[in-house]
């Protein structure tokens, strides 16, 4: 036995790289055994291990080791793996970090699940050693790939944004010049590491000759800039002046000086160690075979210089070309288009098409962002992208258009596709199709949209509800004023045999009093639903007792004009509800019935016996029916069916119904005919509520309570 403590002697093996020896990896695993098995092979091969315990411990060594490489379990406690991935992947300080799942899960869907975290890898468990190490190694050579394609694109990146720089300075007075080479200065100077590059013109004194600082940047400062007043006062700041004599000699030769500060002759160290410098590249500009200056970087990746110096000789040239105002232009022109195509290659997929269909080039960008290889897509097996060859090509030799695709991963992203046919004379010779993911816009679109659609459904509801207001309160207000005025108009004359007309008046200002009042009371109801502070308040509750109770009050109500039946299935049914919604589902209901009935048929309440911690109330009458058009906006508020003519109404009834109901967890139901003038059909509301505090009722539990209580039928 040994303990995570333990210093294990790594003894690399003959066909490990030796570039990814000491690599750092972190080991993140809940099983104590596990990470000293991995932490040993790992060792044994020559690697920097670190363990960590559990995710939240993982996560917070990953940002302060910023590893490699991590190997994960899946199953632990608190953060899983799944989660430790998905936090790393998203950090882009980590996020190239190669990173390896381990699982005991082998289903599809699991590993799906891990790839849409940012998986790398997975391995299963138990963990095999040379299988483990297999992959180790392999996703060390891909991370350095990957870190590798990073930097040659922030390099190319560079050059073309010097390119940019200066195809937009051909026209600029020197002034304007000078600004122009202090933005381009920014890129190269991030392209090459450095903490500090600047570009300098050379001229002629007696001491020999001598640089003029132009423009610098520097790596600490954001804006890249500082005046050349402050930097000439830096003590022991770069060039030299005057320079060196073989400085000059290895610029006429068209040659670089460069190196580690510690490689240069004495002479030369000192004045460089004078400056702090660890390394130092400069590249001569020269025009007309004339050395005119020169571009500096100090403490830069002089590792890199083999694929950093032609990135740094082409902008150079650039910026030689760019002085020569007489020949810039074209030759600027002709590197634009040149520069152009690179980029574009990197950012954008590109894909070409013979004229029967046959696809002839795809660019790198293409291939990794379909993860497809060249020869998969080349042989026409799977071809995620095909131009429209139905079109009118001598008309519309260009068109762009917007289209969805799914990805091998399943994953469904918008893309916009500008195909140009190309042609030789008049003859077609292939389709050219330059494409880019466009998913975020279209996201954004859809959002829009439907805020936009969102907006729309409250302009119309508060048209609505203004119409309904206007309406429904001109006629009671009109009421008021008319009995106060004769109220006023007779109190002196009213005689005891007119007291009855007196008491009429009076009750009319009641009743169309209580009338607004109940309409504000719903419209303030469906606003605290609206803002979802309506509360569900539950307390025992016997059902039959409160059915009863509400029948004796709605016929009170109904002065004998239709009746209603209570239909009981049992003496007694105990319920835990809130009485006061309760009380507003089944008036609301009632009035409802009563109002489209006509006089002399009576209304139904039917109260079904549950046996599944459900209740089931059915609400009948023999009315004028809803028309089929009207049932999807049937519960929104201030909607009225198109048949109800002349008879009053805010439309708020069946809104409140339904947002009462759905606090309850419930669920309500229509079933309608349209009367045809002579007969009567009728209408039947089902609601179901759960008896006691439960979920919400799913769509079989609502289908098979129907089934086994339904509705009554309606007497002819």
């Amino acid at each position: 036995m040994y303990s995570e403590e333990e210093t294990i002697v790594p003894c690399p093996l003959s066909f490990v790289p030796r570039h990814l020896l000491m690599s750092k990896i972190l080991v993140i695993d809940d099983d104590g055994v596990t990470r000293l098995l991995l932490k040993r092979n790992l060792q044994m091969q020559g690697y920097d291990v670190t363990l960590a315990k559990n995710g939240a411990e993982g996560l917070q060594l990953a940002e302060e080791l910023r590893p490699d490489l991590i190997v994960c379990d899946w199953m632990m406690p608190l953060v899983d793996g799944v989660e430790v991935c998905r936090r790393i992947k998203a950090d882009p300080l980590l996020a190239t970090t190669f990173f390896i799942l381990l699982t005991v899960r082998g289903q599809v869907d699991d590993r799906i699940q891990g790839l849409d975290a940012g998986a790398d890898e997975f391995l299963s468990k138990p963990i095999e050693s040379d299988e483990l190490l297999a992959r180790v190694r392999a996703g060390l050579r891909l991370r350095q790939l990957t870190q590798q394609l990073s930097q040659a694109n922030q390099q190319l990146s560079a050059l073309v944004e010097v390119q940019q720089q200066l195809l937009s300075a051909v026209d600029s007075t020197p002034e304007e010049a000078n600004s122009s080479y202090i933005q381009l200065l920014s890129p190269l100077g991030q392209a090459a590491q450095a903490s500090r590059a600047y570009m300098s013109e050379l001229y002629q004194d007696r001491a020999g000759i001598e640089p003029l600082v132009l423009c610098e940047w520097f790596a600490e400062d954001p804006t890249g800039y500082r005046s050349q007043q402050k930097s000439s006062e830096a003590e022991g700041l770069m060039p030299p002046n005057p320079l060196p004599s073989r400085w000059i000699e290895t610029f006429n030769k068209s040659e670089i000086v460069a190196g580690k500060v510690s490689d240069f002759p004495e002479t030369e160290r000192e004045i460089l160690e004078q400056a702090h410098l660890d390394s130092l590249l400069m590249l001569p500009l020269t025009l007309k075979d004339e050395l005119v200056g020169f571009i500096g970087f100090e403490n830069c990746a002089i590792a890199d210089l083999d694929s950093l110096l032609p990135i740094l000789r082409a902008a150079a040239a650039a910026i030689c070309l760019h002085r020569d105002r007489s020949d810039a232009v074209i030759a600027l022109r002709a590197s634009e288009a040149r520069y152009r195509a690179i980029i574009e290659d990197q950012t954008e997929f590109i894909c070409r098409f013979a004229p029967d269909g046959t696809v002839t080039f795809v660019n790198d960008a293409y291939c990794r962002y379909f993860t497809m290889t060249r020869e998969e897509l080349m042989n026409g097996s799977v071809v995620p992208f095909r131009p429209d060859f139905a079109r009118d090509f001598v008309n519309c030799p260009v068109i762009n258009r917007e289209e969805a695709a799914v990805l091998p991963n399943g994953e469904v992203r918008w893309h916009h596709w500008t195909e140009r046919a190309v042609f030789s004379g008049d003859e077609l010779v292939e389709f050219q199709a330059v494409g880019r993911d466009i998913t975020e816009r279209k996201q954004a679109e859809e959002e829009t949209l439907k805020a936009l659609a969102k907006e729309k459904e409250l302009n119309q509801l508060k048209t609505h509800f203004v119409s309904m207001v206007s309406h429904e309160f001109r006629t009671p207000l009109t009421t008021i004023l008319s009995s106060a005025d004769l109220l006023e108009y007779y109190q002196e004359d009213f005689p005891d045999s007119k007291a009855d007309k007196k008491l009429q008046a009076i009750q009319r200002i009641q009743s169309v009093s209580v009338n607004m009042t109940q309409m504000i009371d719903d419209v303030l109801l469906i606003g605290h639903a609206e803002s979802g502070s309506l509360q569900c308040n539950r307390n025992p509750l016997d059902l039959v007792q409160f059915c009863q109770q509400l029948v004796d009050d709605m016929q009170f109500i109904d002065n004998g004009l239709h009746g209603i039946e209570l239909i009981l299935s049992q003496p007694s049914l105990s319920a835990c509800m809130d009485e006061k919604l309760l009380r507003h589902i089944l008036t609301n209901l009632l009035s409802n019935a009563l109002k489209y009935s006509p006089v002399g048929l009576p209304v139904k309440l039917e109260l079904c016996d549950a046996r599944q911690n459900f209740a089931i109330f059915h609400v009948k009458d023999r009315g004028i029916g809803i028309p089929p058009e009207d049932l999807p906006h049937l519960f929104e508020p201030f909607q009225r069916c198109r048949n109800v003519g002349t008879i009053s109404g805010t439309g708020m009834g069946l809104a409140i119904v339904k947002k009462c109901v759905e606090i309850h967890g419930g669920e309500i139901l229509v079933q309608s005919e349209v009367s045809d003038g002579e007969q009567p059909s009728g209408t039947t509301l089902t609601v179901i509520l759960p008896r006691f505090p439960m979920t919400n009722l799913t769509s079989s539990q609502k289908d098979q309570l129907l089934e086994i209580y339904p509705a009554q039928k309606t007497d002819e």
